[in-house]
């Protein structure tokens, strides 16, 4: 239905001349409101045709105003809200019995629209008539979000993002936000958050949303094509994200530290044994020590992973997360291999008797870990 028509002709109708206007400040300035209103919404941009269509009805209370800001509120997806202006403009104006009957179909369908909205799962198709009562049947198991799950609802989003129906694309987010598995789906589903909430007007929203793609993922791209404001929105905030880097660098490591974190070389060495087991239990000792530095350092890396995946940290720590991580975990598989390694040593050392002198040295350092056992046997 030509509804932006019926739009305008309402105003032209019930506005005054401007003979009149020009007796009139208040009328003439919610005229020159209402142009600039009606240019907004012209080209697209809805919530600046909002905001001057209300200043114009606080200046001057026209009811055709009303109906304007219903119209608006009808293009942004904003069902309720829409009613709501409609039926103000029913209870306030005196409109011809066809314009009223278009302003009823409207309200009408804004009020399946939101219906729509609030139950999204509901079955329209009328229940078939039983000819005899039937056994219920067990409801079916509540479904598990397979791995494809997240992917089918961002294409749901997509598709509604393409209609301009915001609401009902971040709807589909929500449900794939429960159904992600995977970090790559995360950080897709951040970027489309944080597009829809840029062309819906909400700013905080949608910085919150890029900033934690971001912070997920340093290098991320929109994932279709958006408006040039809500690129230049995004890129904007991406400069903000890698100023915060560059200023908050990360932490340099002496190979001489001896903190609790990452421990200088730590060398055992036995005297020479006084019977065949010394060396033996000496290196065992050593295999040991380094089966537990290995869990210490997959312990670390966990933790790492888990501070980026619940966002409890800013985005700068979150970079320097995500490049330590994979150095616990190297650092982790090493110390666990040598452990296993000195143990099966010592092992064969106490089956065969041997006497020696045994030197272990086991080295954790922030970019990997050294291992060394030396010994002579005899």
């Amino acid at each position: 239905m030509p509804y932006r028509a019926l739009a305008l002709t309402f105003v032209y109708l019930l506005v005054p001349a401007q003979a009149r206007a020009a007796k009139d400040p208040k009328e003439a300035e919610a005229r020159a409101l209402f142009r600039e209103a009606k240019r907004a919404y012209d080209l697209g941009r809805f919530q600046e045709a909002l905001e001057g269509y209300s200043r114009a009805y606080q200046v001057k209370e026209i009811p055709a105003f009303l109906f304007n800001i219903a119209q608006v509120h009808r293009q942004l997806r904003h069902w309720d809200k829409a009613t709501f202006f409609f039926r103000r403009y029913l209870d306030l104006a005196t409109p011809s019995s066809e314009n009223q009957r278009v302003v009823k179909e409207l309200i009408a369908e804004c009020e399946a629209k939101q219906h729509e909205l609030e139950h999204p799962n509901e079955d329209k198709t009328p229940p078939a008539k039983e000819e005899a009562p039937q056994v219920a049947a067990r409801p079916p198991p509540p479904h598990a979000p397979g791995p494809d799950d997240a992917r089918r609802y961002l294409d749901s989003a997509k598709a509604f993002y393409e209609k301009l129906d915001f609401e009902r694309a971040l709807a589909q987010v929500r449900r794939a936000t429960e159904a992600s598995r995977t970090p790559d789906d995360d950080v897709k589903i951040a970027l489309i958050e944080g597009i829809l909430q840029a062309n819906l007007g909400h700013d905080p929203e949608a910085d919150a949303a890029f900033r934690k793609a971001l912070a997920l993922g340093p290098d991320a791209k929109l994932p279709f094509v958006v408006s040039p404001k809500v690129e230049e929105h995004f890129e904007a905030i991406r400069a903000q994200v890698v100023k915060v880097v560059s200023v908050r660098q990360l932490p340099e490591f002496s190979p001489r530290e001896t903190s609790g974190t990452h421990p200088e070389a730590v060398e055992a060495s036995a005297p020479p044994p006084s019977n065949g087991n010394t060396a033996a239990w000496v290196t065992g000792a050593a295999g040991a020590t380094l089966l537990v530095g290995a869990g210490v350092s997959w312990l670390v890396a966990k933790g790492r992973y888990d501070a980026i995946a619940g966002q409890q940290i800013d985005p700068a720590t979150a970079l320097q997360y995500r490049n330590q991580g994979p150095t616990w975990q190297t650092t982790g598989w090493v110390l666990a291999t040598s452990g296993m390694l000195a143990l099966g040593a010592s092992t064969a050392m106490f089956l065969w008797g041997g006497n020696g002198e045994v030197t272990a040295t086991a080295a954790i350092v922030p970019g990997g870990a050294a291992v060394g056992i030396s010994g002579v046997l005899w």
